[in-house]
């Protein structure tokens, strides 16, 4: 018999949602005014964060590809073999060119092929190379596991860009540091009203992105061995994002409003995609051996 659920609000969403309120509350009063005492677009923390934070809710994906690529010979169509190597080492090379793009726009370089850019290169073709080990050496027995993981962190990313960005085109806020150029802080909107002067501000996508770090959850869903560390799980995807929330302020990219949007969406979507039918499904045949239940096997 099933058991009986504790219909209270427990007290971790409540505690989430006065923040959030409060939040925004003072974000519709001061967020303006935040940007201009904190604006500091030379600073090295956020403009690092701004080239190579928002790698997570990717990288999981690139992971998936290239688990399909090194499967055992006998479990891969050439076919799958072939995309998994043209997504995963194709998505590592497009995400760096990327990267180095906001480092060009930072004066860190001339252009994304200047010989200074190669360290960062280099540091791409380890990561590329440290992926596709963890997916050459991922055992038999676990394989399916990790294509789990991949799998939903893949579905989570493609919910995010078809979630923000929408959004962003319907809010046009104007970002801090574009008014800062203009001289002006005419176009200047609050959070809660859409259709502003123009820009991409509302929500944040890069504190969106970063919150694919949420995806570590699958993995506590997974592996006994990390249910007890799920509470050290979140609070290390929080601390991330509210870093990156705070260099995207720092730079003047967004307002605090822009980040707590983002990172309210993503904690939505990934609130939604662990109690949907097939999640639960996936993780019960994956997780029990002497079950046919379909009742949730975990819950935060």
């Amino acid at each position: 018999m099933a058991r009986h659920k504790n219909k209270n609000v427990p007290t971790w969403l409540a505690i989430a949602l006065l923040v959030y309120l409060v939040g925004f509350v003072l974000a519709a009063r001061y967020d303006l005014a935040i940007n201009t005492a904190l604006y500091t677009p030379t600073n090295t923390f956020a403009i690092i964060m701004e080239a190579f934070g928002w790698y997570p809710t990717f990288i999981i994906a690139v992971f998936y590809a290239l688990l399909w690529l090194t499967k055992p010979a006998a479990q891969r169509k050439w076919w799958q073999a072939a995309a998994g190597g043209l997504v995963g080492f194709g998505g590592l090379i497009a995400l760096h060119i990327y990267a180095l793009h906001h480092l060009v726009k930072r004066g860190w370089f001339a252009s994304v092929t200047s010989l200074r850019a190669l360290p960062w290169l280099a540091g791409t073709l380890v990561l590329g190379a440290l992926l596709w080990l963890a997916a050459y050496k991922a055992p038999l027995a676990l394989r399916p596991k990790l294509q789990f993981f991949g799998f939903w962190g893949s579905v989570y990313m493609l919910a995010n860009q078809a979630v923000i960005y929408p959004i962003k085109t319907l809010w046009q806020r104007t970002r801090f540091d574009d008014m800062v150029a203009a001289g002006s802080f005419d176009a200047f909107t609050p959070w809660y009203r859409p259709l502003g002067g123009g820009g991409s501000s509302f929500p944040s996508g890069h504190t969106a992105n970063a919150a694919g770090v949420f995806v570590l959850i699958i993995l506590c869903d997974l592996f006994p061995a990390w249910h007890k560390k799920r509470r050290w799980v979140y609070a290390g995807i929080w601390g991330y994002i509210l870093f990156m929330a705070f260099a995207r302020v720092l730079i003047g990219r967004h307002y605090v409003s822009d980040t707590l949007a983002a990172s309210a969406i993503m904690a939505i979507l990934f609130f939604i995609l662990r109690r949907t039918r097939w999640y639960k499904q996936g993780l019960a045949a994956l997780t029990t051996a002497k079950t046919t239940t379909q009742e949730s096997v975990h819950e935060v």
